[in-house]
């Protein structure tokens, strides 16, 4: 039962992050990229503790740590336009 929840928190974190990283360029966009930002590392985080407690081994993609990538776009955009612009 926790494997299958982890996983399915990974795929969650996952799929939030693709959100946040489909809403970052769009202008008026800041409130549906915020929430889902929120949820990506909620949901990446949870699936990375609970896969280091039970063990859980991924092929070829953790979507724990894709998940927060993506989930850390609208930051890295931040970032890049603060720096060179």
């Amino acid at each position: 039962m926790t494997e299958k929840l982890a996983r399915a928190l990974g795929w969650l974190g996952l799929l939030a992050g693709i959100l946040t990283a489909i809403f970052t360029p769009l202008p008026g966009w800041f409130l549906q990229t915020s929430v889902c930002m929120i949820f990506g590392y909620v949901f990446s985080g949870l699936y990375l503790m609970l896969s280091a407690k039970y063990g859980i081994e991924t092929k070829w993609l953790n979507p724990g740590y894709a998940g927060l990538l993506l989930s850390s776009s609208p930051i890295l955009v931040a970032i890049y336009f603060s720096l060179f612009t």
